[in-house]
């Protein structure tokens, strides 16, 4: 999103901080423990999970415990290096190849997390003389890669497609390689672009198309590879996570074998970093044989999320438009959403406060991730704080 920290706006770091505080926006971590894939201690208070992109309930899988142990047992707990001097382990290659046959493209490139794989293939694929163009929800890190590469970038407002059409016909001539980059589900509202459209328009004006699939991977589609496959439609690179859906750490960027290569060479975030442990990625290799086993486990998911947003739209709840498993409830400044994210936590219920600077000011939000292994009673009782806490 376009929203977020600067360069401390204040005289003094001491300012800043104060600045921060007085606003409610400073942030400290929260220390938990994970007590299964939905269940979460946190100040000693056991509470239902909601804050997690473990979309899927995988984390705890068998059959992944398994496969790190096994990665553990052969290769040692860490990387050791970057991938170009002696961490390119052959699991690393055989995940490659599992993506790129998963996603339907010609290659894919690990990266050490989605925020890198999005930092290095824009600052690889783009310049001076390029252009980005970007809807104004995008994620951070693909507003860091654009100023990691000094190159130009117009937004267009949220899913505002003939908005778009309009700063192409007047911009796209000034630039040599154009790309739209989009989100298919946006983190914070929930919502899905309109990727048949989005390649409409990138066809028209000569752009690349680039989607994160980061929050869609494992939800979205027929085999779980996400709402590309769901639309039919083509996208020229995708970048994701093996963190969310896939239970693993790190990411990707998947895309014609000549753009993988320039990335391959070009992308600091990956020449200039320690690879993963062998650990993490031959979980992620496991991982996405076993979403794409998960058809009717899919189906019933998506369902229950959908369910519940309708219940919640029903009972009043502004809810940002949501199309996915991400349901964020409207609370308004910052005191509300705090006071809020701190009543249903004392309710047992754990549902992070998303506030500004993360979302713009005044939208502030209980970003509530539904998971797959939450019960019908996890959600009753979700839906039964959030009525109890209302009136904050």
């Amino acid at each position: 999103m376009l929203t977020g920290h600067r360069i401390c706006p204040v005289s003094t770091f001491s300012d800043y901080i104060a600045s921060l505080k007085a606003n409610n926006s400073f942030r400290q971590f929260t220390p938990v423990m994970f007590d299964d894939d939905t269940h979460i201690t946190v100040d000693g208070r056991k509470c239902i999970n909601f804050a997690s992109n473990n979309y899927l309930s995988l984390a705890h899988h068998p059959k992944l415990i398994e496969a790190a142990m096994s990665a553990l047992t052969c290769n040692g707990t860490g990387g050791t290096s970057s991938r170009f001097v002696g961490g390119n382990t052959l699991i690393y290659d055989m995940l490659e190849e599992r993506i790129a046959r998963f996603k339907r493209f010609e290659k894919a490139l690990v990266f050490p997390s989605g925020y890198t794989a999005n930092l290095g293939a824009i600052s690889a694929l783009c310049g001076a003389k390029d252009c980005v163009y970007i809807d104004k929800l995008d994620h951070a890190s693909i507003i860091d890669g654009i100023t990691l590469a000094r190159t130009k970038f117009h937004s267009f407002p949220h899913r505002n497609y003939a908005r778009l059409r309009e700063i192409l016909a007047r911009t796209r001539s000034g630039c040599e390689r154009a790309i739209i980059a989009v989100e298919s589900v946006f983190s914070m509202d929930g919502d899905i672009s309109d990727l048949a459209e989005l390649r409409r328009i990138a066809d028209v004006y000569d752009c690349l198309l680039l989607v994160d699939e980061a929050h869609a991977t494992g939800v979205f589609g027929a085999r779980g590879a996400g709402v590309i496959e769901e639309s039919g439609v083509s996208a020229d690179i995708e970048i994701g996570t093996l963190s969310k859906g896939i239970p693993s750490a790190g990411g990707y960027i998947a895309a014609s074998e000549e753009i993988i290569d320039v990335v391959r060479n070009r992308a600091r975030s990956l020449m200039y970093t320690t690879a993963l442990p062998p650990s993490s990625v031959a979980v992620a290799h496991e991982a996405i044989a076993v979403i794409e086993s998960m058809t009717e486990e899919r189906a019933a998911f998506r369902a229950r999320c959908r369910a519940f947003a309708e219940r919640l739209t029903s009972a009043g709840y502004g809810l940002f438009g949501t199309q996915s498993q991400i349901i964020p409830v409207r609370t308004g400044d910052n005191d509300r959403t705090l006071a809020v994210a701190g009543a249903l936590r004392n309710e047992g219920i754990f549902a992070v406060g998303i506030r500004h600077p993360t979302v713009p000011k005044g939208e502030g939000r209980i970003r509530i991730s539904i998971n797959r292994g939450h019960t019908d009673e996890d959600i009753e009782a979700l839906y039964n704080a959030l009525t109890r806490c209302r009136s904050l």
